[in-house]
């Protein structure tokens, strides 16, 4: 046999002992074989935008829902009687409210107000009032003026407004709550014989009564007209597939 690499004849092997001695030394001098680093996994974009998705929120539900609250509510028989308390209400107004009692020596007068009397009189009192009025006769005038007013303005935002006339049926209970208890408490007696008193009048009391009324009967109403919108929106969904099958 013969060395692959010089020629030389050999007694066995491919390489002759010279040849293999050089071999074995360029395999020793050669680098090491350099682990080459795995490539890290990152997770598909599509997996990330499937997660977002779900922790989106269904923005085709909430603009159902809006537009679902910004229906106009039905009209349910609940709310004609609510209308029609309101404007027994305001025609209260115009009935007596208060009635002022005065006795001086012996001398005995009553006066009565209605709503819009006292609004009209407390009114003319401000605007004539000059430095001869006491300070709290002044500030009573000023109360008196600012709740009849708003009681009225309540009670005509009650008529007007649709889903809000609860709120302001309950304001006028309030505003008048607070004249009704003030009159009862008002008195004045003097040790020269001179008394005067208010005492709430048939008008005052039934406003108060009426708008109550007004304000347990807008749950009542509200409900209905919810529950009747719901059930229109319902069908309207039905009729709608419908059509498209």
């Amino acid at each position: 046999m013969f060395c692959k690499e010089c020629g030389k004849e050999t007694d066995n092997g491919e390489l002759c002992p010279e040849c293999e001695k050089k071999s074995a030394a360029v395999q020793e001098a050669a680098p090491a074989d350099v682990p080459v680093p795995e490539p890290a996994v990152v997770p598909a974009p599509e997996n990330i935008g499937t997660a977002d998705a779900e922790k989106a929120p269904d923005f085709n539900a909430l603009k159902k829902q809006y537009r679902q609250m910004s229906r106009k509510l039905p009209r349910t028989l609940y709310f004609w009687i609510a209308k029609l308390m309101v404007l027994a209400s305001i025609a209260c107004f115009f009935t007596p409210f208060l009635k002022g009692t005065v006795d001086m020596f012996g001398l005995y007068e009553q006066d009565s107000y209605t709503g819009f009397e006292l609004l009209a009189e407390a009114k003319e009192y401000i605007q004539s009032s000059g430095s001869d009025f006491s300070r709290e006769t002044a500030l009573g005038a000023w109360g008196i003026l600012l709740i009849t007013a708003v009681g009225l303005f309540f009670m005509f935002m009650a008529l007007i407004i649709r889903r809000a006339y609860g709120a302001f049926s309950l304001g006028t209970v309030v505003v008048y709550g607070i004249l009704f208890f003030t009159a009862r408490m008002v008195s004045e007696d003097s040790d020269i014989g001179f008394e005067f008193r208010l005492s709430p009048q048939a008008g005052l009391i039934a406003i108060l009564i009426l708008m109550t009324a007004v304000f347990i009967i807008s749950f009542i109403d509200l409900y209905f007209a919810r529950e009747k919108l719901h059930l229109s929106g319902a069908v309207q969904a039905s009729e709608k597939k419908a059509e498209t099958k």
